[in-house]
């Protein structure tokens, strides 16, 4: 790692993934640090589901002997697989979905990371009023702030493109909603697969993102590895650095043409790419 590179270098990983998923590693979580830690890396970001089996002496073990930590837990799979959500019209299965999150809230409290809110803020039905549902989400999110205040876990909320997802697809709503609520443990967390889709100007919304960045995630305009499409990563890299931003820039693209030739070739631009930058 280039000693003056200012953000914590972070790859995806899972038990168990698809190809079609943005993931690079698939293992245990001790497991995937040792591997993380050989191809270059400072962490990883975990996608589970809550109630997996995790081995926390295992993992504090990796940790210890690598020097690689575990800097988020994905909780997708609570969405994907689960088929919860934060806004869900059933009081009964919401109230069961934030005391999942609380799990995650605990896992990720354990190993020393925070938790990303992607897919389980769900959706808002067809012809429903968006209002009704953003309060909701409100709602759920205020119920875990103070669980995760106290065990000191940021709530970043991930900003998905519209033909995923349909809300929180661009940072000006991010930041409008963070703002209207006040909920003291939510971060915006952006990525730049999904920006390309959504934002006139990139540079511009990670600026408007400020005050609220907590974490980033890396593919190029084509979900392969930085490097590999059209995305300015260097001007990325560069707003970044403005606005002294220090946290985890974390690869989350396909594993093409395998995870670990992705994920070597993501670090390698990189960190070329910001070695380079005129400052």
């Amino acid at each position: 790692m280039y000693s003056n590179f200012p953000f914590q270098l972070v790859l995806s990983t899972a038990f168990t993934a698809t190809p079609a998923q943005p993931i690079l590693l698939q293992g245990t979580i001790q497991e995937n640090l040792k591997k993380a830690a050989d191809l270059g890396y400072d962490g990883i970001e975990v996608h589970m589901r809550p109630d997996a089996e995790v081995d926390f002496e295992a993992i504090k073990g990796a940790i210890a002997s690598t020097g690689c930590k575990v800097d988020a837990i994905v909780t997708g799979k609570l969405f994907t697989e689960m088929h919860y959500s934060l806004v869900d019209d059933d009081e009964e299965k919401r109230t069961e979905c934030i005391n999942y999150m609380k799990r995650y809230i605990d896992i990720a409290h354990d190993v020393d990371a925070d938790i990303i809110v992607g897919w389980v803020k769900g959706n808002v039905p067809a012809g429903e009023d968006k209002d009704k549902y953003l309060n909701r989400l409100a709602e759920s999110l205020l119920a875990l702030d103070g669980y995760a205040d106290d065990r000191d876990v940021n709530l970043n909320i991930e900003l998905i493109n519209r033909y995923e997802t349909n809300w929180f697809n661009c940072v000006d709503e991010a930041v409008e909603f963070i703002e209207k609520f006040n909920i003291k443990r939510s971060k915006i967390h952006i990525d730049t697969f999904h920006m390309n889709i959504e934002e006139r100007d990139m540079v511009e919304a990670i600026l408007k993102a400020k005050p609220y960045l907590g974490y980033v995630h890396f593919a190029d305009n084509n979900r392969r590895h930085p490097g590999h499409g059209t995305i300015d990563f260097a001007a990325i890299l560069d707003a970044l650095d403005f606005i002294e931003y220090t946290g985890v820039v974390s690869v989350e693209c396909l594993p093409l043409p395998s995870g670990e030739t992705a994920a070597y070739v993501a670090r390698e631009h990189i960190l070329d790419t910001y070695k380079y930058i005129d400052r």
